[in-house]
């Protein structure tokens, strides 16, 4: 099954850009982030803050200093301490980059192992412990302020130099080892939720769908999102309701009815506690 629902498709990547490049903060906004993934490889170069990641189910605290590595395919989500603003520089590119016809036993080797979920990259390491890491990620960013092709082939060439001091210093393990080996499992349940999401949706029904008893389901989803089945549902709904509400001018009732929360003063209710505005309100603050 494609689970797209949850598949993020990375901008501004491919059509000749190999790498996707930019500073963040997450603070308030970020109070949680859902659970997706994505085919590229994605580095945050973390220097500031307190958050956690999860990546293929297994929960880690990460802050000032550290570099964290989702590997492609991985489910993975994270939630931000609020009080500590995590401060980011984001990288993120597509191994067809790295790859070169003329030497296929490498791409066989180093490349398709992680396309195909066979290995994944230590999802965290120190910055000070993998400097050329870190320094590469940086130039990666200066480099990528001006646009030229001379620019372009020094990117290519950092992106190469992170890569392979990742294979020399064996920063991966096989995926069985990993931890979780269900993710597709997963998948399919946040996918079943995504084709549903404007219907009725109950924590039996969604039990039977991964085929467990219903107090076995919730302990598995909360393991593997981080959340409750009731608030990842809502957190999904009012995502939905306020990408409708900046870009449409549908009644708040009818925004409600279309992301599955018929009831328009409840609906008023989780959506003002969810982003501490009432959904008119957002409407004139974020529409342009």
């Amino acid at each position: 099954m494609e689970h797209l629902m949850f598949y993020e498709q990375i901008s501004q990547l491919g059509q000749g850009q190999p790498v996707k490049i930019f500073d963040t903060v997450m603070g308030s906004d970020y109070e949680y982030f859902r659970l997706h993934w994505h085919k590229e490889v994605e580095l945050l170069k973390l220097s500031g803050g307190i958050g956690n990641y999860a990546i293929n189910s297994v929960s880690y605290q990460v802050g000032d200093g550290d570099i964290v590595i989702i590997s492609p395919q991985m489910l993975h989500y994270g939630k931000v301490d609020q009080r500590f603003p995590l401060s980011c520089r984001v990288v993120q590119f597509s191994l067809d980059t790295l790859k070169n016809p003329m030497m296929p036993e490498i791409t066989k080797k180093f490349i398709q192992p992680f396309e195909n979920e066979e290995l994944m990259f230590t999802p965290i390491i120190k910055a000070e412990d993998y400097p050329e890491i870190s320094a590469a990620i940086d130039r990666l960013a200066e480099w990528n302020l001006y646009d030229s092709d001379e620019n372009s082939f020094l990117i290519q060439s950092e992106l190469c130099k992170i890569y392979g001091n990742l294979i020399k210093n064996k920063l991966y393990q096989s995926l069985a080892r990993a931890g979780s080996t269900d993710s597709n499992s997963i998948k399919d349940i946040i996918s079943y939720i995504g084709d549903h999401l404007i219907q009725k949706i109950t924590v039996d029904e969604l039990a039977a769908v991964a085929g467990y008893s219903r107090y076995h389901f919730l302990r598995y989803f909360k393991k593997h999102t981080g959340t409750t089945c009731v608030h990842y549902i809502n957190t999904m709904r009012l995502s939905l309701a306020a990408n409708l509400l900046i870009n449409t001018g549908l009644p708040v009732s009818i925004i409600g009815e279309n992301v599955g929360i018929p009831n328009t003063s409840y609906f008023i209710k989780i959506f003002t506690g969810h982003y501490h505005l009432t959904p008119l309100d957002f409407r004139k603050y974020y529409s342009v």
